[in-house]
């Protein structure tokens, strides 16, 4: 995850968008959104359950906000 942010940070105002496909409940589309707010992050996964799992910690409330 350091090596992504790394990287991403670097090149900020070059890439504007990321795409984490496989995202899961999507713990690194949180981190990184709140670590660089002005890239727009989207995660996508397959799984319905993680999907669920990724809209409710959205709606929370979590230290990290």
């Amino acid at each position: 995850m350091l090596l992504l942010l790394d990287f991403l940070k670097r090149r900020e105002g070059d890439i504007t968008s990321l795409l984490d496909f496989g995202c899961a409940h999507g713990g690194y589309v949180r981190a990184i959104s709140n670590t660089m707010p002005a890239l727009k992050v989207v995660g996508m996964d397959v799984s319905p359950s993680l999907i669920r799992c990724a809209n409710e910690l959205l709606k929370a409330r979590l230290p990290d906000d």
